[in-house]
């Protein structure tokens, strides 16, 4: 890209409206722009602020357009570097582990048959990549097989080459928990207690939060599953109001209990807080889940609190 195109670039982002929709309007075009130049976004990042910051909203939807293009590991590769050179290192894991996670979401249709040979023979082939770039492309594939509930395909990702002692983040913790909840392999007492860890270590971090409470809707069945949700999502709901997901799965454990109209409440709001903006594919896949979600209460019987 030439360098008047990359000052125009961000020249336009700095003067972004502030109004939400517009804003994301702007983001987009300039996205499919780039795409169409095959030319990466021209800026740094020193945020991840996807509900105001116009820079990180553009590379959002930048790296977006790309994964739904290619899902491959080429892709992830090429999205990782640019987080290494272009975002601010406060920011760097926070950045990858949304976009590992998000775009894995967006792209799990794709994943393929064997995504730990996959996986394996990548990492032995990227030995001249940066450490931190070969971990977002492992966590990218991490989360597509979280978002296809193939659990043991999670846990052999996360430890493929290396020992649990490796992992150190409070999502790494999350996945793990998440893992070993949904997989029947597990004694249902152990898998409590590794998400009950896994839910002490989540040191703030939103999306081990919400990975957790995912564990838990979605876990192998377990007597206290339905009520601990509850409890889980209920605080999660106090720390984060205006949260979708939390909403989401405050009202799938209050289903599980037979709290339908506590559970009416919850995905109701869940829906109300569900951006609009942003791309219309992932805002569509909710929608359909949450309004699935919605129609079951609707049809359940209710057990009085």
């Amino acid at each position: 890209m030439e360098a008047s195109d990359a000052d125009s670039v961000r020249a336009r982002l700095r003067a972004a409206p502030t109004d939400p929709r517009e804003r994301d309007a702007l983001c987009e075009a300039i996205s499919a722009e780039l795409v169409a130049a095959e030319a990466e976004p021209p800026f740094d990042i020193a945020s991840t602020d996807l509900d105001s910051d116009a820079f990180f909203i553009c590379a959002d939807r930048f790296w977006r357009r790309r994964f739904l293009a290619d899902p491959g590991l080429e892709t992830a590769t090429a999205c990782g570097n640019w987080i290494l050179s272009r975002v601010a290192d406060p920011w760097q894991r926070d950045t990858a582990e949304i976009w590992a996670m998000g775009f894995g979401f967006l792209t799990a249709a794709d994943f393929g048959r064997d995504p730990l040979g996959e996986t394996a023979q990548y990492l032995a082939h990227s030995q001249d990549q940066p450490e931190a770039v070969t971990e977002f492309s492992r966590l990218y594939q991490v989360g597509r097989a979280r978002t296809a509930f193939r659990f043991d395909d999670v846990h052999a990702l996360l430890l493929a080459g290396r020992e649990e002692s490796d992992l150190l983040r409070p999502l790494e913790h999350a996945l793990l928990a998440f893992a070993i909840l949904g997989s029947p392999q597990w004694t249902r007492a152990y898998a409590q207690m590794r998400a009950e860890q896994a839910w002490k270590r989540r040191a703030g971090s939103k999306a081990a939060l919400d990975l957790l409470l995912n564990g838990l809707g979605v876990a192998h069945p377990f007597i206290e599953q339905g009520p601990l949700l509850v409890s889980w999502a209920s605080q999660a709901v106090r720390e984060l109001p205006n949260s979708h997901s939390c909403w989401y799965w405050l009202a799938t454990g209050q289903h599980m209990v037979g709290h339908q109209p506590e559970a009416s409440t919850s995905i109701a709001k869940a829906l109300a807080h569900l951006p609009a903006t942003g791309t219309r594919v992932s805002h569509n896949l909710l929608l359909e889940q949450y309004r699935t979600l919605m129609l079951a209460i609707r049809t359940a019987p209710s057990r009085s609190s």
